[in-house]
């Protein structure tokens, strides 16, 4: 690699998120420094420069966009996390100023690629760096030739500790995530009510931003057994996993979700849709139960299952944490840095 790279970095993302993507960078050598355009201060990570935007979310774009046209040409590299708007900024500027872009898609390949500015930007990207090895399966079978690398987040994995009995967890699912299209909440809600009518309620932990409406709703699916602790900081989110005794995750769109390799290394199997990385995370009747999207009765059987609390969900939770166990050298800070020293290079950035 060069011995100074100048990177810009355009996302959107939380500090948690933002953190676990730079790191990985700031191991580097070669990376002198790493420009974020931001509303608000980045967390404090050595070679990051923060940017600043105005705080409004439109008039912030538009300022994202034109310092990144203005000033594209003092980069070595540009990266692009998620599509829209962020990544599509980055390849007008990369295009303007011939400088490389790396898009990082940490989406469904599909739903980028249905979108025609997100696809514009991930297919004419010269190197893409996905969730895990479906997404670059997705990717190439598009006929997308640039360089494609799997880029997980960095994990630590937490020590093993004694937990309670499943039968006498507070929680019988805990769900993370604010409330948002993709995580297709009002369908859990669906699915809760099958549940009550055919077995029992289950207690259930939104951690997250939620509105009222669907907070009222939830109560009532869960017969006044729904829990909204709101944002939670990784030790109080720590906290609830070791008190809930599965994950449960309805979405219609997910990257890898970093929301369940945290809930299996916690010992809990996981309830999901079989969307981008899970099946690949998650073994069917393994380490949990994977759904289709949409398909109720099949989340509700598996619901259904939770509320039983038979054996072999007890199973599932151990062979989750083993399951992370096995994976925990892939997500592994300097492992992780390897990974992008070899898209730089790949990109002709090297000395």
């Amino acid at each position: 690699m060069a011995k100074s790279l100048r990177v810009a970095f355009a996302g959107g993302l939380s500090d948690k998120k933002l953190i676990q993507k730079l790191l990985p960078l700031t191991l580097l050598d070669g990376v002198e420094r790493i420009d974020v355009f931001r509303r608000r201060p980045p967390p404090a990570l050595p070679k990051v420069r923060w940017i600043p935007l105005p705080e409004h979310p439109l008039m912030g774009e538009a300022a994202k966009l034109a310092r990144l046209l203005a000033s594209g040409w003092r980069y070595d590299v540009l990266i692009g996390c998620f599509q829209l708007y962020h990544g599509l900024w980055a390849h007008l500027a990369g295009r303007l100023w011939q400088r490389p872009v790396v898009q990082l898609v940490i989406t469904d390949v599909a739903w980028n690629y249905a979108r025609p500015a997100a696809r514009a930007a991930m297919m004419g990207a010269p190197a893409c760096g996905v969730r895990g090895p479906q997404a670059r399966e997705a990717l190439r079978a598009l006929g997308y030739a640039g360089v494609v690398a799997v880029v997980h987040n960095p994990f630590v994995l937490p020590p093993q500790s004694a937990t309670p009995d499943p039968a006498a967890k507070d929680f019988d699912a805990i769900v993370v995530g604010d409330y948002a299209a993709e995580k297709d909440y009002p369908w859990l809600l669906q699915a809760l009510h099958q549940v009550r009518q055919e077995t029992r309620t289950l207690a259930v932990c939104f951690c997250g931003r939620f509105p009222a409406a669907f907070q009222r709703e939830a109560e009532g699916a869960c017969a006044g057994r729904a829990y909204f602790p709101g944002h939670l900081g990784q030790r109080e989110l720590d906290a609830i996993y070791v008190r809930s005794r599965a994950l449960v995750m309805t979405s219609s769109v997910e990257g890898l979700p970093m929301v369940a390799v945290e809930a299996m290394a916690h010992g809990l199997p996981v309830v999901a849709t079989s969307v981008g990385e899970l099946p690949w995370l998650v073994h069917q009747e393994r380490e949990g139960l994977l759904v289709s999207h949409g398909d109720t009765a099949a989340m509700a059987a598996a619901l259904g299952r939770l509320a039983a609390c038979g054996e072999d969900f007890v199973a599932m939770g151990s062979l989750a944490r083993r399951r992370v166990e096995e994976l925990a050298g892939e997500f592994a800070p300097g492992r992780i840095a390897a990974v992008w020293r070899g898209i730089f290079n790949a990109c002709g950035l090297s000395g």
